[in-house]
């Protein structure tokens, strides 16, 4: 592998390459973990730093989960050389540094982001003389604003709220920036279970008086996407005369971005698309509907009204009667998408014109 220019453009290899040279990482193998063709995993020698870079990657389909198991057996007797092929890193004469603290070299692997994502990033997990850490790393200047954001949006909160992880460090290099995070470790949250992440987003309603929907910063977007469709309209007047609750609004608050630690607690992970302030009920409708879409596959009109069923459910509903959505789950699901549509976090169009047409029905009135 050779360090090129880093860019939004960039391929898997030279994503990894530049990533492992601004960890300094030495030359060496890595064992290469693909998906769909592409490489996901850069996977180290060393036992206890193999398991924490596989940790990394959370799969939902069953196959995806049961190949995992196969290599964490793999990587706990030390036979991932003989099962996986390897990646020779070649390191440049000169180490970028981006100020990072000193890192046990024998520690350092990698997960690659989505080739679909917006910007190229990688995640690595690193030892320090402090402890396990996890490095996010985005590249290209949309990539360095995203990554910005997040270490702001975390730093604000401040660890003033529960399940939202400390800031350990921001860093920027030429064409990159780097967070960096504690190493948290913890069970996944199996499918259906609720309970935790409604417990939590109750915790995140703030104390402030309530306020018009369209003073919220998700306004904008949420107005773009519905007023282009035309059953829409008539919701956008009614949200108009609504009063909510400001909360903390993580963004992508699916199941996966959430563990559940030693002592029952939930952990948050991935805030690039977060706010201290944000428009109650996205997060909840997301970690639903977020399920139903990928995980289940369930056609979208399924996928709504599985959705708005929990949404129904006691506590539920007593989140949706604390920040002002009382008994309108459908108009919820409706901001959620428009949201994450107008946002360009997600394709929605079709699904969100789906809800409109199904609330266009007195299902919001």
């Amino acid at each position: 592998m050779q360090i090129c220019r880093t860019s939004e453009n960039m391929t898997d290899l030279e994503t990894l390459s530049t990533s492992l040279n601004l960890l300094g990482a030495p030359a060496g193998p890595w064992a290469a973990l693909q998906r769909n063709g592409a490489l996901l995993l850069a996977i180290p020698a060393d036992r206890d730093a193999a398991l924490r870079t596989i940790s990394l990657y959370q799969p939902q389909r069953p196959l995806a989960r049961f190949t995992l198991r196969l290599i964490r057996a793999a990587a706990t007797l030390r036979l991932l050389p003989r099962i996986l092929p390897s990646l020779e890193h070649k390191a440049p004469p000169m180490e970028v540094n981006p100020a990072l603290p000193e890192i046990d070299l024998s520690s350092i692997g990698v997960l690659l982001g989505s080739p679909e994502h917006e910007t190229r990033r990688a995640i690595s997990s690193i030892k320090t003389s402090s402890g396990w850490e996890v490095v996010k790393i985005s590249f290209g200047e949309q990539g360095i604003r995203n990554i910005r954001r997040e270490a702001d949006t975390l730093a604000a909160l401040g660890g003033g709220a529960p399940g939202i992880p400390r800031l350990l460090g921001f860093h920027r290099a030429e064409h990159s920036a780097l967070l960096r995070m504690p190493f948290l470790t913890g069970a996944p949250i199996p499918m259906g279970h609720a309970q935790g992440a409604i417990s939590l987003l109750t915790n995140w309603i703030s104390a402030e008086n309530f306020s018009p929907a369209d003073s919220f910063e998700e306004w904008p977007m949420i107005h773009t996407s519905i007023s282009d469709i035309a059953p829409g309209h008539p919701i956008l007047a009614w949200l108009r005369q609504r009063m909510f609750n400001p909360v903390i609004r993580h963004g992508d608050f699916a199941r996966w971005n959430l563990i559940r630690q030693s002592d029952g607690s939930l952990m948050v992970l991935d805030w690039e698309w977060a706010a201290p302030r944000g428009l109650p009920g996205l997060d909840l409708v997301h970690y639903f509907l977020q399920d139903a879409r990928l995980v289940a596959r369930l056609p979208d009109l399924e996928a709504i009204r599985r959705t708005a069923d929990l949404l129904q459910h006691s506590d539920c509903a007593s989140y949706l009667r604390k920040t002002g959505w009382c008994n309108h789950p459908f108009a919820m699901i409706v901001a959620s998408l428009a949201f994450k549509q107008g946002a360009g976090h997600q394709e929605n169009r079709a699904i969100l014109k789906a809800a409109l047409e199904f609330t266009s029905h007195g299902r919001f009135s």
